[in-house]
């Protein structure tokens, strides 16, 4: 049985990982949620990470990278894009400069 792929191009994306305390990753995925933007929550443990905080990754088209921000600054806690301050919310932007996805 032949299979057609699609193959999906997007060229303006950026990654986002966002580390929360586990306390607020509820809220933060239910914001996110209520925008259409849903997000991959992966477990881990180790030195760059402590304990009781989750990362979520999402991948976003570049001009709703800061919708995203925005989003997340309206969350009643200390939120920071700098590894400087301990905050309850980090979040860090890296650009995709090429994005194939393939079904099929």
């Amino acid at each position: 049985k032949k299979y057609d792929m699609i193959i999906t191009r997007c060229f303006y994306m950026n990654v986002l990982l966002i580390i929360a305390e586990e306390e607020y990753i509820d809220e933060v995925k239910g914001r996110l949620a209520n925008e259409g933007f849903f997000a991959t929550e992966v477990g881990s443990n180790g030195g760059f990470l402590e304990y009781g905080e989750v990362v979520l990754i999402l991948g976003v088209d570049q001009h709703d990278t800061e919708k995203v921000m925005h989003l997340l600054e309206k969350i009643n806690v200390m939120y920071s894009s700098s590894l400087d301050v301990e905050a309850k919310i980090q979040v860090f932007s890296i650009p995709a400069s090429q994005y194939i996805k393939k079904n099929g």
